[in-house]
C-alpha cells in the first residue's frame, strides 16, 4: 500500500456550540485514483479526563460534542490522490449542558478506517485535533462561527499530547470501547496528572530476589481493531504455525499415517506444489516461502473439514487423535498471539538490546561517596544492572575483580536493620550501605530503565512519552508483613511516585494473570471452556477452585482462589438480543494465602551448593591420600589428615601405612540430607570447608571462592532443570537431562586460589576434577525443602476445602516461577497431592505451567488486576446492551472482591495462647477511622483486656506455624498519652483492633464502662421500622430452652475467688473461640463485660504479676489515691444501676440476604447500651457490623424452640423495614433497636477513638540455614 497521510485541516479549532457554522475538514493523501464515501468509516474518541475539569464538566462536554458534531453525515470530496473528509456541525439542542466555564479545551482523536477493495487492503489512520469550546450564552453578540487557527504546518504530523482517550467504536453516539467507556457513575475520577512528564499509564513492578520485571498498560498504544477476524499479528502467527506444522510432517524420513495424511492435504489444494515426505527441511522451507497465504488458508480448511467428517476418505480415528491436538494447539497459540499487546499490556525491556523480559536483580555499585549522610549517599551513588553486570560478576567470582562491588540478593534483607559493606568499582574504599538504601537504589534503577524503554517506544510512535511513573503497583511476597509494605510505600514515595498500590501479593497477582489469559484472548471460547470445566455450588452457581503455587527465587507464594462464573441476564425474556452477545461475570474469592519467606529457588541452589562442595572436598581428599600428597607443614590440611575420624578412613589398612581416606565418605549425609543436616554442619566446619574454603563470615578473602562455586551451582541447576521434552498441552516438562558435568575449569580455579601448592606442582590437574551431578542426586538433595514448600499448599487446601460439613477439591493447579520447571518439583508435587485425602488428584490435564511467562506473570497480573479494578463497565447501561446486540461478548472480572475478606487468621500472643483477633474470611466491611480504607474492626462487644505488648501473627491454617507480623506496644502507648503508671492505663481501658487487606493491624483503646454509642449519622427506615412488640421489659425472656434473666450481682462476684492469670486467659480463649449456634457475640460477652467492671483490680494485678515474670511491685494506699492520667469512667455495673428498667428483645430481627434470611439481632438479647437521638436518649441493642451495601430489608420474627427464628416460615413483605444507604458515605453499617422497638441504621463509627497505635515491624534474626549469603556456607 502507498504511504498514505491523514491530518486535520487545522490543528486548533474554536467552536461555539450554540451557533456553529462550517465543517471540520480532514485530508487523506497518497492514494491512487479516487475513493468513495462508502469505503470510509469515521470515528471520534474523547479524552478519559480533561485538564483542570471536574467529572461533571467532562460529561457535559462529551454530550455537547456528541450533539454538535454530525459525524453520521460526513462527506468525502475526492480528487486524484487526495480526499477531503468534512464533518458538518449543528446547533446544540440542550443549552443546559453548557458548563460555567467560558471555554474548554478538548483534545480529540480522529480515526479513519478505509475498507478493503479489490486493489487495496483495509487501512486505519489517526490524527489528533484540539477543539476549544467557546461558551457564549448571549446570542446578541457575534454568531460564533467555527473559526480556524492560521497556524502554519497544517500538513505536519499531529503530535501526541498528555491525555488518555476513551475509544468510540462506530458512530460517535452509538458504540463504545470494550474496556474503558461507561465506567460506574459512582467511581471517582483519578487525580489529574498535570505535572509535566508524568506517565499517565499504569506501571507494575515485581522486584524479585533473583529476577525483576516491569509491565505497563499504555493508554496511547493503538491496538489494531479486530472485528470478527484475526488481526494482522494473529494471522502472521497462524501462517508461521502452518509452515512449522507442514515442515515437521513433510521432513520425516520414516513416515507415519499422520505424516502421509498431511502430505495428502497438500496434494488436494491446487497450486500448493509442496515437496513430498522425506524432503530435507531446508528445501521444504524454501517451497513454503513461495506459496501464497490463500494456499495456507485452504490447507487449514481441508484439515478442519476432515476433522469434522470422520467418513472422509483417508481419515481414521487414530489419525484424528494425533492431528486434532496439534491443530488445536496451533489455534490456541494464534489466539494468544499478541493478546497482551491488543489489550495494551507490555513487558518492558529493562536491559537495552536484550528484548522485553525480566532483568537479573543483582546490582553493581559503580561509584559511591564515602559519607554517613544517607541523602547524599542516595543521590550520588551510581549502580548498574543487567547482562553486563552478570558477566562482570562471573569474572569477579573467578578472581578477576573485587566481588564486594556486587549485591546479589538485596531483597531478602529488606526491612532488616542491617548494614552491608560494599566496595564500589571506581574505588577501593569500603562503603557501609543500610539495606533499605540499597533497596531504594535498586527500585530507582529499575524505574529509570523502565522510563528509558517507554521513551524509546514513544519515539517509534507507540507509547506516550514520560519522564517518570505516576501510578505504580508494587508486588510483595505473600508472607511479608504489612509493615514492610508500608516501608516500601515510603521508599517509592521518596522516589516521587504519586500513586502507590501494594495490595497485590505475588501469588494473587500471578493467579489473576492466568485467569485473565484463559479468558482474555477469546471471550467466547475462553468462557465456554472455563464453564465447561465448572462444578455447581449448593446455590447452583458455576465455580472452580484454583491453586496457584509460585516458587520464586527467594520465596514461596501460594494462593487458593475460588472463581464464581455467571452469565448476567441483561435482556428480558423475549427481548430482542440482536446478534446474541453475552455478558459474563467472574467473581474471584480469595480462600486463603500462605507461603514461606525463605524457601525458593535460592534455597534449592544452596542445597545443591552443599552437595557440590562436598563432592569437590571428597575428590580433593581422595586425590591427596591416593597420591600420597603431603600438604605444607603450615597448611590447615596437614593437621586435618592426621585427625581423620575412623568413619572416614578405609578399614583394614596397615597401621603403619599412611591414612587412606574412604572415597565417598563425605557424601553419605546426602542420602538423607535433611535428617543429616547436623552431620553435614560438623563435616563442613571440620573437613569440607578447610578443603573448599567458602565460609567468608570471618574471612572476606574467601568471598571469591564462595561466588565461584555459587555461580557454578546455578549453571548446573539451570542445565538439569531445563527439560528436553515438554507437554504441548499443560506446559509440563516430560523429560530432563539425566546427568551433567560440573564446570571443571571453575573448580580448578577455585582450588588454585585456595591451595596453590596442589595445582602449581602439577599434582592436581583440571582433568582430575571432572565431576558430575545426576538428576537423581539433585532431586534427592532438593526434595525436603521442596516438600516443605509444597506441603504448605496441601495444608492450606485441606484446611479450606475439607471440613466436617463439606468436602471440596481443587480443579486446577497452576505452577508459576521458573523453578517449577525442575523434575524434583513436579515429582514431589505429584507425591504430596496424591496423598492429600482427595483434595487434588495430580492429573497433568489439570495442571498448568507456562514457561514463557513464569518470570513475568506476577507483574502482568498486578497490572491487569489494578486496571480491571479501576475501570468497570456498567452491564445495564444502554450502550452495553447495544454492544451485546452487535454480537460483542463482555467479561467482567470483579478484582476488588479479592480484597473483601481476610486471607488468614490474625492473632496475638497472650503469653499463654494465641488469641484470635480476626478469623480467616472475616469480611472487610467497615471503613478505617483514620483513612477510610476497607477494614475489619473489633466489635464493641468483643473488646479485650490490655496487656503490655501485643505480638501479632498471621496463622494461615490450622496447625500452621504462626508468622510474625509485628508488635503493638501498649506500654509505649500509655506513656505517649500521659499515663505515668501503665497499671492504671490497663485498669481503665480495653483494646480493639482493625486490619485491612494488606494485614496492616492497628489497635485502638476505649475506656471501660463505655455504654453510650454515637448516633451522629443515622438513617430511618423508608417504610416501617417501628415494632413495639420487639421489646419486652419484664426482666426475663425464654428461648431455645434457655432463660435470660436480669440478676442482681452475686456474692461470689463481690468476693472473687482467686484464679491464676493463665486460667483466666484460657477461659477467655475458650469463650472467644466458641461460637453459639444462635446467639451473637454480644450475648456471650455481656457477663464477661460485667465481670471486667467488678473484678478489674484483681484481674489486672494477676496479669501484671505474670507479665513481669516475677518482678514484684507494691503500691501503698497513697500511691493508689494519686491522680490518674485520665478519669476512670463508671463500670458497667455502675452504669446499669442508674439506668432503671431492664429491656430485652422478644423477637429476632432478621435480614434478607441473597439466598436466605439471617439473624441480625437475636431474641433474648439485652438492651445494654444507650443511644442519644435528637428526640431523646434510649436503651438499645445493636447488631454486629453489617456488610456495607445500598439496600437492606429487616423483619421481626418469632423465635422457636429450635432456633431464633423459623427459616422456612413466610415473612410479611409489607412489614419489612427497608433502608437505603449511600455506600460512599457509610463508614460502618449497624442496626439499632431501641426500647421503643424502633429500628434505625447507624452509618458511622459507634464510638470516638482517641487513643490508637499502629503495628511496628521489629526485624527478627534470619536463620542462617535459609540465608545463602550469610557467609557460613
Amino acid at each position: 500500500m502507498p504511504d498514505l497521510r491523514f491530518y486535520p485541516d487545522q490543528k486548533n479549532v474554536m467552536l461555539n456550540p450554540t451557533d456553529p457554522q462550517g465543517d471540520l475538514t480532514y485530508y487523506l493523501e497518497g492514494f491512487e485514483g479516487e475513493v468513495e464515501q462508502n469505503e470510509m468509516t469515521l470515528k471520534y474518541a474523547f479524552p478519559a479526563r480533561l485538564d483542570s475539569a471536574s467529572p461533571d464538566v467532562k460529561n457535559k462536554v462529551r454530550k455537547i460534542l456528541i450533539d454538535v458534531l454530525d459525524i453520521s453525515n460526513f462527506s468525502v470530496e475526492s480528487e486524484s490522490g487526495r480526499a477531503a473528509i468534512k464533518v458538518p456541525t449543528r446547533q446544540l439542542t440542550d443549552e443546559s449542558l453548557l458548563p460555567d466555564e467560558e471555554s474548554v479545551k478538548v483534545p480529540i482523536l480522529v480515526k479513519l478506517v478505509k475498507s478493503a477493495t479489490a486493489d487495496s487492503e483495509q487501512a486505519e489512520f489517526k490524527c489528533q485535533q484540539e477543539l476549544v469550546l467557546v461558551i457564549e450564552r448571549d446570542h446578541a453578540e457575534d454568531p460564533g462561527d467555527v473559526t480556524f487557527d492560521d497556524e502554519e504546518g497544517e500538513e505536519e504530523n499531529y503530535e501526541d499530547t498528555d491525555h488518555s482517550y476513551e475509544q468510540e467504536e462506530g458512530e460517535i453516539d452509538s458504540d463504545i470501547d470494550d474496556e474503558e467507556a461507561d465506567q460506574d457513575n459512582g467511581e471517582d475520577e483519578e487525580e489529574e496528572r498535570s505535572e509535566a512528564g508524568l506517565y499517565s499509564g499504569l506501571v507494575a513492578i515485581d522486584y524479585g530476589t533473583t529476577n525483576s520485571a516491569i509491565v505497563v498498560r499504555d493508554p496511547r498504544f493503538a491496538a489494531e481493531e479486530v472485528r470478527g477476524q484475526l488481526s494482522t499479528e494473529q494471522w502472521e502467527s497462524l501462517c508461521e504455525w502452518v509452515d512449522n506444522w507442514l515442515s515437521t510432517h513433510l521432513s520425516k524420513i520414516e513416515t507415519t499415517d499422520t505424516d502421509l495424511f498431511v502430505e495428502n492435504l497438500t496434494r488436494i489444494v491446487p497450486n500448493a506444489d509442496l515437496p513430498t515426505c522425506g524432503t530435507p527441511e531446508d528445501e521444504i522451507r524454501r517451497s513454503l516461502v513461495k506459496i501464497d497465504d490463500r494456499i495456507r488458508e485452504q490447507i487449514l480448511r481441508e484439515t478442519i473439514c476432515r476433522l469434522s467428517n470422520f467418513s472422509q476418505e483417508g481419515t481414521n480415528a487414530k489419525i484424528l487423535k494425533e492431528i486434532a491436538p496439534e491443530v488445536m494447539l496451533g489455534f490456541e497459540s494464534v489466539i494468544d498471539s499478541k493478546s497482551l499487546e491488543s489489550q495494551r499490556y507490555f513487558v518492558l525491556e529493562l536491559d537495552e538490546n536484550a528484548g522485553p523480559g525480566p532483568i537479573p536483580s543483582a546490582l553493581q555499585v559503580v561509584s559511591a561517596p564515602n559519607t554517613e549522610d544517607l541523602n547524599l549517599l542516595m543521590e550520588e551513588t551510581k549502580i548498574d544492572m543487567g547482562a553486563r553486570v552478570g558477566l562482570l560478576l562471573r569474572s569477579a567470582a573467578s578472581g578477576g575483580a573485587d566481588i564486594r562491588q556486587f549485591v546479589i540478593s538485596i531483597k531478602r534483607y529488606f526491612g532488616r536493620d542491617e548494614v552491608i559493606e560494599v566496595v564500589p568499582a571506581d574505588n577501593e574504599t569500603p562503603i557501609q550501605f543500610p539495606a533499605d538504601t540499597l533497596c531504594r537504589l535498586a527500585y530507582r534503577e529499575l524505574l529509570t530503565r523502565a522510563v528509558g524503554d517507554i521513551h524509546r517506544r514513544s519515539e517509534n510512535g507507540q507509547f506516550q512519552d514520560a519522564d517518570w511513573p505516576c501510578s505504580l503497583v508494587a508486588t510483595f511476597p505473600t508472607s511479608y508483613p504489612a509493615s514492610l509494605r508500608r516501608s516500601l510505600k515510603e521508599i517509592l514515595t521518596d522516589l516521587n511516585i504519586k500513586e502507590i498500590d501494594t495490595r497485590f501479593d505475588e501469588a494473587t497477582a500471578a493467579a489473576i494473570y492466568y485467569i485473565w489469559r484463559e479468558v482474555g484472548s477469546d471471550p467466547v471460547c475462553g468462557m465456554n471452556g472455563l464453564m465447561a470445566r465448572c462444578r455447581k455450588d449448593p446455590n447452583g452457581r458455576s465455580y472452580q477452585n484454583i491453586l496457584l503455587y509460585d516458587l520464586g527465587g527467594g520465596t514461596t507464594d501460594i494462593a487458593l482462589i475460588q472463581l464464581l462464573y455467571e452469565e448476567l441476564p441483561i435482556f428480558d425474556e423475549g427481548e430482542d438480543r440482536g446478534n446474541g452477545g453475552r455478558y459474563f461475570r467472574i467473581t474471584p474469592r480469595l480462600l486463603g494465602t500462605t507461603g514461606h519467606r525463605y524457601i525458593g529457588g535460592d534455597l534449592i541452589t544452596l542445597w545443591l551448593f552443599r552437595l557440590i562442595k562436598a563432592k569437590l572436598a571428597d575428590c580433593l581428599l581422595s586425590l591427596i591420600t591416593e597420591k600420597n600428597i603431603e600438604p605444607p607443614m603450615d597448611s590447615e590440611l596437614s593437621q586435618l589428615l592426621l585427625n581423620l575420624s575412623d568413619q572416614l578412613v578405609e578399614e583394614g589398612v596397615d597401621d603403619e601405612a599412611p591414612t587412606q581416606y574412604r572415597r565417598g565418605a563425605l557424601l553419605e549425609w546426602t542420602l538423607q540430607p535433611m535428617q543429616q543436616m547436623r552431620t553435614y554442619n560438623h563435616l563442613n566446619e571440620t573437613i569440607i570447608d578447610p578443603l573448599v574454603p567458602t565460609r567468608f563470615a570471618n574471612d572476606s578473602s574467601r568471598i571469591p571462592n564462595f561466588f565461584t562455586l555459587w555461580e557454578t551451582t546455578e549453571e548446573l541447576k539451570k542445565t538439569l532443570g531445563t527439560p528436553v521434552v515438554t507437554d504441548s498441552g499443560s506446559g509440563l516438562a516430560m523429560d530432563w537431562p539425566e546427568e551433567t558435568e560440573i564446570d571443571s575449569g571453575q573448580l580448578f580455579n577455585l582450588v588454585q586460589t585456595a591451595h596453590p601448592w596442589l595445582t602449581d606442582s602439577g599434582m592436581v590437574q583440571q582433568d582430575d576434577l571432572r565431576l558430575s551431578v545426576t538428576q537423581e542426586e539433585m532431586s534427592l538433595i532438593a526434595k525436603e525443602p521442596i516438600k516443605q514448600s509444597l506441603s504448605l499448599a496441601v495444608s492450606l487446601s485441606k484446611a479450606r476445602l475439607l471440613t466436617q460439613d463439606y468436602r471440596d477439591r481443587i480443579d486446577r493447579l497452576i505452577l508459576s516461577g521458573q523453578s517449577c520447571n525442575m523434575k524434583a518439583i513436579q515429582e514431589v508435587a505429584m507425591e504430596v497431592f496424591r496423598e492429600s485425602d482427595g483434595v487434588f488428584d495430580y492429573d497433568p490435564a489439570n495442571v498448568r505451567f507456562d514457561r514463557d511467562s513464569a518470570k513475568t506473570s506476577v507483574a502482568l497480573g498486578a497490572c491487569i488486576g489494578r486496571y480491571l479494578e479501576s475501570v468497570r463497565i456498567d452491564p445495564w447501561n444502554p450502550k452495553t446492551r447495544e454492544m451485546l446486540r452487535d454480537g460483542y461478548d463482555q467479561i467482567e472480572l470483579v478484582i476488588e472482591n479479592l480484597f473483601t475478606y481476610l486471607s488468614c487468621r490474625l492473632a496475638y500472643d497472650s503469653l499463654v495462647a494465641m488469641v484470635t483477633i480476626f478469623d480467616q474470611g472475616h469480611e472487610l466491611n467497615l471503613r478505617s477511622f483514620t483513612d477510610r480504607r476497607p477494614v475489619a474492626r473489633t466489635s464493641i462487644n468483643n473488646l479485650r483486656p490490655v496487656q503490655e505488648k501485643f505480638w501479632i501473627y498471621r496463622i494461615d491454617f490450622e496447625g500452621a506455624e504462626p508468622q510474625y507480623l509485628g508488635l503493638i506496644n501498649a506500654e509505649a502507648v500509655a506513656d505517649e498519652y500521659g499515663f505515668d503508671d501503665f497499671r492504671k492505663f490497663r485498669e481503665e481501658y480495653l483494646v480493639g483492633f482493625e486490619a485491612d487487606a494488606e494485614l496492616f493491624v492497628r489497635a485502638f483503646f476505649l475506656p471501660k464502662g463505655l455504654k453510650t454509642i454515637k448516633s451522629d449519622n443515622f438513617v430511618d427506615a423508608e417504610n416501617g421500622g417501628e415494632y413495639p412488640e420487639l421489646v419486652t421489659s419484664d426482666g426475663s425472656f425464654s428461648v431455645q430452652n434457655k432463660t435470660f434473666q436480669d440478676e442482681e450481682p452475686q456474692e461470689e462476684l463481690e468476693e472473687p475467688q482467686e484464679e491464676s492469670f493463665e486460667e483466666e486467659q484460657e477461659e477467655q480463649e475458650e469463650q472467644y473461640s466458641e461460637e453459639s449456634e444462635y446467639m451473637p457475640a454480644s450475648d456471650d460477652m455481656e457477663e464477661e463485660d460485667e465481670e471486667i467492671g467488678l473484678e478489674d483490680d484483681f484481674t489486672e494485678e494477676t496479669e501484671d504479676t505474670e507479665e513481669d515474670e516475677g518482678h514484684e511491685e507494691t503500691f501503698t494506699d497513697e500511691e493508689e489515691e494519686q491522680p490518674q492520667a485520665k478519669k476512670k469512667p463508671r463500670s458497667y455495673r455502675e452504669a446499669e444501676e442508674e439506668e432503671g428498667p431492664k429491656y430485652s428483645l422478644a423477637q429476632t430481627v432478621t435480614s434478607q440476604e441473597i439466598f436466605d434470611r439471617r439473624a441480625t439481632i437475636v431474641a433474648g438479647q439485652r438492651l445494654q447500651f444507650q443511644v442519644e437521638y435528637p428526640e431523646g436518649t434510649f436503651k438499645c441493642a445493636i447488631s454486629e457490623p453489617l456488610p456495607i451495601r445500598e439496600k437492606y430489608e429487616f423483619y421481626a420474627e418469632q423465635p422457636t424452640e429450635d432456633g431464633p427464628f423459623d427459616q422456612n416460615a413466610a415473612v410479611d413483605e409489607n412489614a419489612a423495614a427497608r433502608f437505603t444507604l449511600d455506600e460512599e458515605e457509610t463508614d460502618e453499617a449497624t442496626l439499632v433497636c431501641d426500647e421503643r422497638g424502633k429500628l434505625r441504621m447507624l452509618t458511622g463509627a459507634l464510638y470516638d477513638i482517641e487513643i490508637w497505635a499502629d503495628i511496628e515491624y521489629v526485624p527478627q534474626k534470619m536463620d542462617i540455614h535459609y540465608d545463602p549469603f550469610c557467609g557460613h556456607h
